[in-house]
């Protein structure tokens, strides 16, 4: 049997208090290269006094631990703060609806701004205009993360840990200019090579890491599994890439790469990536590496309910508290003769997976998203890491590119 504690802590951490009337239970979601969505909590509180501006105040934090057979000492699900409470009625009960959400919606509204020290090339305190040469994508995380905790105004819960960053090795050369924490983090993974994402935990620690070589977790069919849906699509691959960066002695650098494979199994699709901060051919190649390396092969999506084991009257289930976005997923006896499995003898982004349908069982997948519930997690799996960034946001970024070129080094306060 399954419960829950919601505690309550002010801005600077200070516990408050312990919610012992929620009427509601725990659903939100949880994606890779984010982290974890707005949850709604009910409370059973009258409308006329409901602790306003005590434990329910704007930024205050709240905690969710889950207790059940596999934790007795309490796992942290969910970790936010509150957005939005509003006092209803529903039937003859008032109660009171509060609105939480996950701390990486921070990262989306925080601009980057230089802190004077770093890794960055000549830091300069107040800066939005951060260069960094010939350094580690990670190293470049990291600083990232110290400069959000040094600005005035920010929650500060978000940083990383000594193993939650892993060295890509390999080195690059970026300007960010006038840009979010988000959309800068977003870019720095979007310049790793293709089996590589970030996700903000319930810990509020940022990892940037390589997918694992081995599944995290084995889920079985008519055990494990309540619901299975595979589908394999062929309208996003992308073969060519062109890709422009700054302009050079009054010309943009401008290079072209493409899969001549794929462009012979699938016909031709092109993309243009366009960024005038790209300054060098070795990350224009980078960026259309990524870009390719993740589309030119079709991609399998499945997606899979997997039942809590928690269910006294079931050994069924299995403890969904343990699975997270980017986790590895392998599914057994989806088909009585599809139960083998390619890996090991694949690599991630040199090999490609697109086996028959039928063979979902055929290679691991990595997992996109998980919808939590008490009795159940929904999963988006996928064969491939989708390119996050190049979709709607592109033409926004490509507008700010223009905005912001001229743009000094610093605002004029």
């Amino acid at each position: 049997m399954k419960r829950y504690k919601y505690d309550v802590y002010e801005n600077d951490g200070t516990y408050i208090t312990t919610w012992n009337d929620v009427i509601s239970e725990p659903n939100f979601s949880m994606s890779l290269n984010s982290g974890l969505s707005e949850m709604t909590v009910q409370l059973a509180r009258l409308a006329d006094d409901f602790g306003e501006s005590d434990d329910i105040a704007f930024r205050n934090q709240v905690i969710v631990r889950c207790f059940d057979k596999d934790n007795n000492d309490g796992q942290i699900i969910y970790n936010g703060f509150i957005s939005t409470y509003t006092p209803g009625v529903d039937g003859n009960n008032e109660i009171i609806e509060v609105i939480l959400l996950g701390y990486v919606k921070e990262l989306s509204q925080i601009e980057l701004l230089d802190n004077g020290s770093g890794i960055n090339d000549s830091p300069t305190l107040g800066n939005t205009r951060v260069v960094y040469t010939g350094q580690e994508p990670g190293d470049i995380l990291k600083d990232i993360i110290d400069k959000y905790n040094d600005i005035d105004g920010v929650v500060g819960k978000i940083n990383y840990s000594l193993t939650s960053i892993q060295d890509t090795a390999i080195t690059i050369d970026y300007e960010f200019n006038t840009i979010m924490i988000m959309d800068a983090i977003n870019k720095l993974v979007e310049m790793c090579p293709a089996d590589w994402y970030w996700y903000l935990d319930e810990n509020n620690i940022i990892n940037l890491k390589q997918f694992a070589e081995e599944p995290e977790h084995v889920f079985f069919v008519g055990k494990d599994i309540e619901q299975l849906k595979p589908s394999k699509r062929v309208e996003n691959i992308k073969n060519v890439c062109y890709v422009i960066g700054k302009e050079v002695a009054g010309e943009n650098l401008f290079r072209v790469y493409d899969r001549s494979a794929s462009i012979a199994s699938y016909g031709r699709s092109a993309v243009f990536i366009t960024d005038n901060r790209l300054t060098d051919v070795d990350t224009m190649q980078k960026f259309a590496d990524a870009q390719l390396d993740l589309n030119d092969e079709p991609e399998v999506r499945t997606q899979a309910n997997i039942l809590d084991n928690n269910n006294e009257e079931s050994e069924k289930g299995y403890d969904i508290e343990t699975v997270k976005p980017g986790n590895i997923a392998k599914i057994l006896n989806y088909l009585s003769k599809k139960t083998y499995t390619l890996w090991g003898q694949a690599l991630w982004g040199v090999d490609k997976w697109g086996y028959d349908i039928a063979n979902v069982t055929a290679t691991n997948t990595y997992i996109s998203k998980v919808s939590y519930t008490p009795e159940k997690i929904s999963l988006e799996l996928s064969s491939r890491l989708p390119f996050f960034t190049r979709s709607v946001n592109e033409l926004r970024r490509r507008l700010d590119l223009v905005s912001t070129e001229k743009n000094p080094d610093a605002p004029t306060a």
